[in-house]
This record gives C-alpha cells, structure tokens and sequence, in this order.
C-alpha cells in the first residue's frame, strides 16, 4: 500500500498486467475538513466509473464462487465413486 498524499511516480516495465486496487482511508480529521472528505467520498461511489467497476467484481465473484461450488461437488463425487 501507498501513500498518495505523496507526490510519486509508478512504472510498469514488464509485459505482464498490472492491477492496482484504490483505497481510501478515512483519516482522523477535524471538522469542516472531515465533512468535506465524507461528502467527496460519497460523491465519487456514485459516479458511473465506480458502480461499473463494483458491478463488474460483483460478476467475478459470482463466478468465482460458483466454480468453487462446482469443484467441491466434482471433488466429492470423486470420492464417492472411488470409495464405493
């Protein structure tokens, strides 16, 4: 994890993807600066850009838990067979 509060610079100089997940922490603040911090937060999760990245990690989970479902089944009839 990183601080981007810092001003830095980040390259990729592989052929492979690179995936970055985006946080944001809360921090301690005092107020107006911590209604002001809430409110931007609450703002971005509603753009367009967030809600089709959650919707889209919503769908890889789905599939993800579904094909874990499918390989326990499959490993379990495995058993059953082999042990009958």
């Amino acid at each position: 994890m990183f601080d981007d509060t810092y001003d830095h610079e980040v390259w990729n100089d592989t052929d492979g993807i690179r995936v970055v997940l985006f946080m944001d922490v809360i921090r301690p603040m005092s107020f107006p600066a911590s209604a002001i911090n809430k409110g931007i937060i609450n703002v971005i999760k509603h753009t367009g850009y967030i809600q089709d990245a959650k919707k889209n990690q919503e769908a890889w989970e789905e599939k993800f838990i579904q094909k874990s479902k499918e390989k326990v089944y499959t490993e379990s009839n495995k058993r059953t067979w082999s042990s009958g």
